[in-house]
C-alpha cells in the first residue's frame, strides 16, 4: 500500500513550525517569499507526521539523511529516514498545495504541479507539440518528474531523456536512461482542481494506492478519509481507501 496525501499550504502554522529541526529551520530562513515559506513548512510538517505514523515515531524526532546515487555524498541526494532507510517516500510542493507519498520499500516518486506553473518550453521537453493544452503539458510533466524522482537521479537527467505514452493514454514508461523501463509503474492521480499529480514506482508488483485529502493538522493525517485514486489504463496503479502515511525532504 502506498498512501498519498494532498494538503493546502497557504499560511505558516505554529503547530507545523514546531516539528521542524534545525536544518529545516535554517533552510526556511533562506526563503524570502511568503508562499515558498508556507509551502516548505506545510510540506515538511506533513512529511514528518506521515513518516512518523508509518514508523510509530514522534514526528518531531524523525531524522533524515541523504545519499547521492552518483557520487555517494551524504550532503545531497535522495533523502531517507535514518530509523528505516528502506521506507520509500517522496514529497512535492507547488504554490498553495503540497503532496506526500509513503509506503513499501520500492523507490517511488511523487510530483504535483499547478496547471499554470509548468516551466516555459515544457511541452517540447516532454515530447508534446508546442500547441498542446496547458492541462496536457502539466499532466505529462508530472509523469516525467515522478519517474525522475523515483530514479533518485532527479534533475541530473534531463526531462527529454524520459519518454512516456501521451497524456490521452494510460501512463506507461517507454524509455529512459536505465534498464527495464517496463518495470516502472506510473499512475495519474486524482489531484485537487487546477493541479496535476503523478506517482512512479520502480519494481515490484503494481501497488495499491490510497489518496487522502485534508489540511496539515495531525488529526487529519490520522483520521481523514481516503479517496479512490483516479488512474487510467492497463498499466495503472489501483487506488483503494486506506489509512494515512507520507514522505520527503527539501
Amino acid at each position: 500500500m502506498i498512501d498519498v496525501w494532498f494538503a493546502h499550504a497557504t499560511v505558516v502554522r505554529e503547530a507545523d513550525l514546531a516539528l521542524l529541526d534545525a536544518d529545516e529551520l535554517a533552510h526556511l530562513g533562506s526563503l524570502r517569499r511568503s508562499d515558498e515559506r508556507a509551502s516548505y513548512v506545510a510540506g515538511h510538517a506533513l512529511l514528518r507526521r506521515a513518516v512518523g505514523a508509518a514508523l510509530g515515531a514522534d514526528p518531531a524526532g524523525i531524522e533524515f539523511g541523504r545519499s547521492c546515487l552518483t557520487c555517494g555524498s551524504t550532503d545531497h541526494g535522495k533523502p531517507f529516514a535514518t530509523a528505516d532507510a528502506a521506507l520509500a517516500f517522496s514529497i512535492s510542493r507547488t504554490r498553495t498545495m503540497v503532496g506526500v507519498a509513503v509506503g513499501g520499500d520500492h523507490p517511488l516518486g511523487l510530483d504535483l504541479e499547478a496547471f499554470d506553473a509548468v516551466p516555459v518550453g515544457a511541452a517540447e521537453l516532454v515530447g508534446l507539440p508546442a500547441d498542446s493544452s496547458t492541462e496536457d503539458v502539466a499532466r505529462q510533466w508530472v509523469r516525467v518528474e515522478a519517474v525522475l524522482k523515483a530514479s533518485g537521479a532527479g534533475l541530473s537527467i534531463p526531462p527529454d531523456a524520459v519518454r512516456l505514452t501521451g497524456p490521452g493514454a494510460a501512463p506507461r514508461l517507454l524509455s529512459w536512461p536505465f534498464p527495464d523501463a517496463a518495470g516502472v509503474h506510473v499512475a495519474d492521480l486524482a489531484s485537487p482542481s487546477g493541479f496535476a499529480a503523478a506517482l512512479a514506482v520502480i519494481g515490484g508488483n503494481r501497488p495499491t494506492i490510497a489518496i487522502h485529502r485534508g489540511n496539515h493538522e495531525e488529526e487529519d493525517l490520522c483520521h481523514s478519509g481516503a479517496a479512490r485514486a483516479d488512474v487510467r489504463g492497463a498499466d495503472r496503479l489501483h487506488g483503494r481507501p486506506g489509512s494515512g502515511r507520507a514522505h520527503q525532504v527539501r
